[in-house]
C-alpha cells in the first residue's frame, strides 16, 4: 500500500509485508499494519500492529522493537542490543540467542507486578480490546469472526433485543411502520439526532438547569437504538422471507432472528461490515424518531384505481397522464432486468467511443455517460432504452411527467441510494409501495405501462 525509503539502506512500509532474504543486509526497517520476515541483516527493526519473525539467519545490529504484534524468532537468531515487545507474545525457544544477549522488556513494571506475564489474568478486558482492535477496527469490521468473546456480546445483545420485541410489541410495530413507509426520511432523521446529540448535550450542561434533562436523553437515545435496531433486524428478516416465499418468516419473532442473522453477516466482512453497522445504526435511530414524533405520512401507499380506461385502443394516442397512477407498479426484478440491459447499453458505447478515440477516459466516461443517458431519456420519454423493452414508465406520484427537474432530481439522489450499500435500491423490492429511496426524494413511482398504449 505504500512504501518509502527514508535514507538509502532504509525501508518504512504501511499496509504491506517487508522480506529481507539471507545474505541481504539493509538499514533500518519500520513496518506499519504489516510483517516483517527477517532473514538477513538489518539496523533496527521496528513492527508496529504486525509479527516479526526471525530466521536462522536474522541478525539485528542494534534494537528491535514489536508493538501490537508477535515476535517469532529462531534459535540461532541475534539481536545485538534490546528487545521491547508490547501488546503481544514472543514465541521463541529457551536457548534462542535474543534471550542470551538482549534484555527482553515484557511490559511496564507497577509495584512488583509483572504486567505482560500476568494481564491475560489481571487484565483480560485489555487483551480483549487489543484483539478487537487488530482483527477488527484495523480490518474495518465491528465482529470479528475468529474472537469467541464478542459472539458472547452478540448472544446478549440478540437475547435483550427479543426482550423488547416481547416487551414493547406496539412501538416496534410503529417503528417496522415507518421503516417501511419513510425509509429516506428515517436515515436523515436519524442522521439528524446523532449529528446534533452532542451539541444539544452540551448546550444543555451550560444551562445548569438542562444538566437535569441530559441523563433522561441518553436513555432515550439509547431505547431509540435499541428498538431501532430491533425493527430493523425485523424488517430484514421479514423481507427476507417474502422474497423466499417462506411464510415462517413473517412471524416478529422468528423474523427478528432471521434478520439479525442476515445482518451479522454482513458485520464480518472487512470494511463493509462498519458500514452496514452505521448505516443501519443510524437508520434504526431515525425509524425510532419518526415512529415517536408521529409523523409517518400515509400517502406513500398506493392509490385505489382510478376510472378511466387502463388500456387504449392498439396504435391510438396514450391516455390521460393521469391514468398512469392506476396502473400497477413494477417489481424489482423487472426494474433490475431494465438496468441490466441500459447498463450493456451505455457500456457499449463508452467502450466503442473510447476504441475509436483512443482514449484511456473509461473511468470517467461512463459515469457520466450514464448520468446524462438517464437524465436525457427520462425527461424526455419518461423511460429508459431497457425500461421501454420492459414496458416500465417513469412518473410523479400525481401522474404527470417528469421533467427535466425532477429527472435531475431523482439521477442525482440515486447516487445516496448506492452509497448507503445500494440499500435504497433493493428497497423497491422490500417496501409495499415498490419505490427506492431516489423515488421517494423525487416524487417518482415506476409503473408497468399496458399492452396497447404507448411507453415513451
Amino acid at each position: 500500500m505504500l512504501r518509502v525509503r527514508s535514507a538509502p539502506g532504509e525501508i518504512v512500509r504501511v499496509g504491506k509485508d517487508v522480506v529481507i532474504k539471507e545474505g541481504e543486509t539493509v538499514g533500518d526497517v519500520v513496518v506499519l499494519m504489516g510483517d516483517a520476515r527477517i532473514d538477513g541483516e538489518v539496523g533496527d527493526l521496528v513492527v508496529i500492529l504486525g509479527t516479526a519473525t526471525l530466521g536462522p539467519a536474522a541478525r539485528i545490529r542494534r534494537e528491535l522493537v514489536v508493538l501490537g504484534g508477535d515476535l517469532r524468532a529462531d534459535a540461532k537468531a541475534e539481536v545485538a542490543r534490546e528487545v521491547f515487545v508490547l501488546g503481544g507474545q514472543i514465541h521463541a525457544p529457551e536457548d534462542a540467542l535474543i534471550r542470551a544477549r538482549a534484555r527482553v522488556h515484557k511490559g511496564f513494571d507497577f509495584s512488583g507486578f509483572k504486567w505482560f506475564e500476568d494481564w491475560r489474568t489481571e487484565f483480560p478486558k485489555l487483551r480483549m480490546g487489543v484483539d478487537w482492535v487488530t482483527h477488527g477496527l484495523l480490518l474495518g469490521r465491528p465482529l470479528p469472526p475468529s474472537l469467541g468473546w464478542v459472539w458472547w456480546v452478540v448472544a446478549a445483545m440478540l437475547f435483550i433485543h427479543l426482550l423488547l420485541a416481547v416487551i414493547f410489541p406496539k412501538p416496534l410495530q410503529s417503528c417496522v411502520d415507518a421503516l417501511d413507509r419513510q425509509p429516506v426520511g428515517s436515515f436523515f432523521a436519524g442522521l439528524l439526532a446523532v449529528v446534533l446529540f452532542a451539541p444539544a448535550m452540551l448546550l444543555l450542561a451550560f444551562t445548569g438547569i438542562g444538566l437535569l434533562v441530559v441523563p433522561f436523553l441518553v436513555c432515550a437515545l439509547a431505547l431509540a437504538m435499541l428498538l431501532g435496531k430491533v425493527a430493523v433486524y425485523r424488517y430484514a428478516g421479514q423481507q427476507v422471507g417474502r422474497q423466499l416465499g417462506v411464510a415462517a418468516l413473517q412471524s416478529p419473532l422468528v423474523a427478528l432472528l432471521a434478520g439479525a442473522a442476515v445482518l451479522h453477516l454482513l458485520y464480518m466482512i472487512p470494511v463493509l461490515g462498519f458500514l452496514a453497522w452505521g448505516g443501519f445504526t443510524v437508520l434504526g435511530i431515525g425509524n425510532a424518531v419518526v415512529a415517536a414524533v408521529g409523523g409517518m405520512r400515509r400517502g406513500d401507499a398506493p392509490r385505489a384505481p382510478v376510472e378511466h380506461p387502463a388500456v387504449a385502443a392498439p396504435g391510438s394516442t396514450p391516455p390521460l397522464i393521469q391514468q398512469a397512477g392506476a396502473w400497477p407498479r413494477a417489481g424489482f426484478w423487472r426494474r433490475l432486468l431494465a438496468m441490466g440491459l441500459d447498463a450493456m447499453l451505455v457500456l457499449g458505447a463508452v467502450l466503442l467511443v473510447t476504441a475509436v478515440t483512443r482514449s484511456q477516459a473509461v473511468p470517467v466516461l461512463l459515469p457520466l455517460g450514464w448520468f446524462v443517458y438517464h437524465v436525457g431519456l427520462w425527461t424526455l420519454a419518461g423511460s429508459t432504452v431497457g425500461g421501454m423493452a420492459l414496458r416500465l414508465k417513469l412518473v410523479r406520484e400525481d401522474g404527470r411527467p417528469l421533467g427535466f427537474a425532477v429527472a435531475l432530481v431523482r439521477a442525482l439522489a440515486s447516487v445516496f441510494s448506492a452509497l448507503v450499500l445500494f440499500v435504497g435500491f433493493f428497497w423497491a423490492g422490500w417496501s409495499r409501495a415498490k419505490r427506492s429511496w431516489h423515488d421517494h426524494i423525487a416524487g417518482t413511482i415506476v409503473v408497468k405501462v399496458p399492452r396497447g398504449v404507448t411507453v415513451a
